[in-house]
């Protein structure tokens, strides 16, 4: 059988739809496009340029209010309450060019972590901004503001010696030939201080004052006229209780046990023992009666003086540490030598002169004169005047039994 060829068909194409035509754009149409992208381009600039002045003025404004701050709280720091308000308005106005009244000062501080504290001071500055663009389009406030806090915050100090007297006789006075030297670890002196003569006050850290200083030439850590009081580290450690046993004095060579002694005289010839524990010296004497006498307390004892009781050792050898704790509930470890009295003590030092712990007597004159041997005193001395005179020359070896501090200025918010 033969096949037939099946005929071919032809295929026709699909015509590619006709493409529209293209016309040229108008002039003026391109000339509206641009003048609109001008206008927005120009509105964005003008924008730029006011915010970038608001936010400069907002930086300007926060560090007048600091300046405003820390001027206020050197016034808190000074001790001039009085001042607060007008340093703080002072330097907040000059640092921001704004009127006074565009200066509100807080004292205490009004809201935030520190409202209602009194160590702190507040300020808050509010200040106009100049307008260049934006006044075209807006007519309400345009203005910065800002605030600050700053105060009194006490940081430790290694003070082997204060001195509480806020009258106007010196903390620290030194005259003659005497030398009165603080070692140890940054062992630095808080007191209005004048030294005369050939005085020479020796420290390893700072003399710092309340008052004036005079007379102390260097400190490696600064002199400091002029800061605020400082607390008595002290003031919140309640005195010893009067012990029951009522013990007799003496007046020849003792061997002497802890206890109150009232309206008693310790008069030592030779040698007092003073078995270690708490002495409680009530309207007595303890005095060595010649320079050869030695009252011995090496064991650790405190001597504690009240009502109208004194001390003197007539340059007689002393020998006293505190015990290695307090001997009575809530007392302060450390503690050797407590006068409640305001009676002058003398410490005369010819003889060997060891006194090692807290020295406390904040209303008694302390006087300080002959030349111990070696370097015996150890520890703190908080009493409300010293006085180093004539020939001497004293040591304090700084050993922190009790935290001290001193004020610092601080911007905290």
């Amino acid at each position: 059988m033969r096949l037939q060829p099946t005929p071919r068909r032809r295929v026709q194409r699909p015509t590619a739809p006709a493409l529209p035509s293209l016309r040229r754009a108008e002039p003026g149409q391109v000339l509206i496009i641009f003048a609109l992208a001008i206008f927005v381009l120009v509105g964005f600039v003008a924008l730029s340029i006011d915010a970038g002045f608001l936010m400069a003025e907002r930086r300007q404004t926060q560090s007048a209010a600091d300046a405003g701050a820390l001027a206020a709280a050197k016034s808190l720091f000074d001790g001039k309450t009085g001042e607060i308000t007008a340093a703080g308005v002072a330097y907040a106005s000059d640092n921001a060019d704004v009127p006074d009244e565009g200066v509100v000062v807080n004292w205490p501080p009004s809201s935030g972590d520190f409202a209602g504290d009194n160590r702190y001071v507040e300020v808050q500055v509010t200040a106009d901004v100049d307008k260049f663009f934006v006044g075209a389009v807006y007519s309400g406030d345009w203005e910065v503001d800002a605030s600050a806090v700053a105060g009194v915050e006490l940081l430790g100090a290694n003070y082997a010696l204060i001195t509480l007297d806020r009258d106007d006789d010196p903390g620290i006075y030194m005259n003659g030939n005497s030398t009165l030297t603080l070692t140890g670890d940054h062992a630095s002196a808080y007191g209005s201080t004048d030294v005369d003569g050939n005085g020479n006050l020796v420290v390893t850290g700072s003399v710092d004052s309340h008052g004036d200083i005079s007379g102390v030439g260097t400190a490696p850590d600064g002199i400091h006229p002029n800061i605020p009081y400082i607390p008595d580290p002290m003031a919140g450690v309640p005195a010893p209780p009067k012990p029951a046993n009522e013990e007799e004095g003496c007046n020849d060579d003792c061997d002497l046990v802890p206890g109150a002694y009232t309206n008693k005289t310790i008069n030592c010839k030779n040698v007092c023992n003073f078995a270690p524990g708490l002495y409680y010296f009530e309207d007595s004497d303890v005095t060595n009666q010649s320079t050869n006498a030695e009252m011995n307390g090496a064991g650790g004892v405190m001597f504690y003086f009240t009502g109208d009781s004194t001390f003197d050792s007539k340059n007689g050898a002393v020998n006293l540490r505190a015990p290695a704790s307090s001997p009575y509930a809530g007392g302060q470890d450390g503690m050797v030598f407590w006068s409640a009295s305001c009676n002058l003590i003398d410490f005369q030092g010819n003889g060997d002169f060891y006194l090692h712990g807290i020295v406390y007597a904040p209303c008694a004159k302390v006087v300080m004169h002959g030349t111990p041997g070696g370097d015996g005193i150890k520890g703190q001395w908080i009493v409300d005047r010293v006085e180093v005179k004539g020939t001497s020359d004293f040591t304090i070896n700084y050993h922190a039994y009790v935290d001290t501090t001193r004020p610092q200025i601080f911007l905290v918010q």
